[in-house]
């Protein structure tokens, strides 16, 4: 499973009771990070998940993180620099997983507003693995369309779903291949 945006690591410890053998937890702010292996180690985690501290984009590099000052476990990765942000390293999911020779069967998305980028670089696992997934489509109003599109343009044989878990955010599509 690859848990992009993992925050403080809940989707990986729910992930954990079910049939999964290996999870990798990307995030790209270091304090969320220190959380995330608190939480992994409290619950015995740290053989099943690996933290990983890179941001997702098209394609490997380095990026500006800067963290939200309204919600403490968000920021947003970018090309530009500002005043508060400080540089991270970013991959893309098909440079991690051929390096690491990974076939994911799920992927889950939260990184708030750049879930397309990062689907770009993520094209050759999409079509060779067809994993679950689970992508967030709330942070900006085209990705409603652009992102199902693109997933169907890699897998025509996926079949969506959304679900809607908040009144304000929380707008989620999920694809599989049936």
């Amino acid at each position: 499973m690859l848990d992009c945006g993992a925050c403080y690591g809940d989707t990986a410890a729910w992930a954990a009771r079910y049939d999964v053998d290996r999870i990798y937890s990307f995030e790209a702010s270091a304090a969320n990070r220190d959380i995330m292996g608190k939480n992994f180690s409290l619950n015995g985690l740290q053989d099943m998940v690996e933290s990983v501290p890179f941001g997702l984009a098209r394609t490997p590099g380095t990026l500006w993180f800067s963290p939200d000052p309204d919600n403490d476990g968000a920021g947003i990765v970018s090309a530009t620099q500002r005043q508060d942000s400080v540089p991270v390293p970013v991959t893309s999911i098909d440079a991690f997983c051929e390096e690491r020779n990974i076939r994911p069967h799920f992927i889950k998305m939260d990184i708030e507003g750049s879930e397309f980028e990062a689907l770009l670089g993520a094209e050759q696992t999409i079509r060779k693995a067809t994993p679950r997934l689970a992508i967030c489509l709330y942070h900006h109003i085209q990705d409603m369309w652009r992102i199902p599109l693109l997933l169907k343009k890699f897998v025509p044989g996926y079949h969506f779903y959304c679900k809607k878990s908040h009144p304000f955010v929380e707008f989620v599509l999920f694809a599989e291949k049936v």
